[in-house]
């Protein structure tokens, strides 16, 4: 797990087993489990295209809420490299950034983040819709 900021991780499906450090989870794998903290699941395949783009804002409400309550997030997927970069790249698009701003201030902070094309190509069409 990987802080990308003070109240926003990034990781694997281990690192939300583990008790993590955060106060709310956002899990993306197609693997539910028990948890303490606030706890969302939210699934969609990953190296496909998103059949439900309203997925993406689920995700991203989920964050902004937490995050607006002072929450820290751990929003992971399976391995930790396609599903939830896609998501942090969506919410930091939301605060402001590009996505390639978004998704490089990611990746100098947590390198395995690789965002399926096909995931990337529903975030923009989620957000030109």
């Amino acid at each position: 797990m990987t802080f990308l900021m003070e109240c926003l991780a990034i990781g694997e499906l281990a690192d939300g087993e583990s008790h993590p450090p955060v106060d709310a989870i956002l899990n993306l794998s197609q693997f539910d489990y028990a948890s303490p903290r606030i706890y969302k699941r939210i699934y969609f395949p990953d190296f496909e295209y998103m059949q439900d783009l309203s997925m993406i804002g689920q995700c991203t409400q989920f964050v902004r809420e937490q995050i607006a309550q002072r929450h820290r997030v751990l929003v992971h997927c399976f391995a930790g490299i396609s599903r939830s970069s896609t998501i942090c790249t969506a919410y930091l698009y939301e605060c402001g950034m590009s996505f390639a701003e978004a998704l490089a201030f990611i990746q100098a902070k947590y390198p395995a983040a690789q965002p399926h094309e096909a995931l990337m190509q529903s975030l923009y069409d989620w957000y030109k819709g």
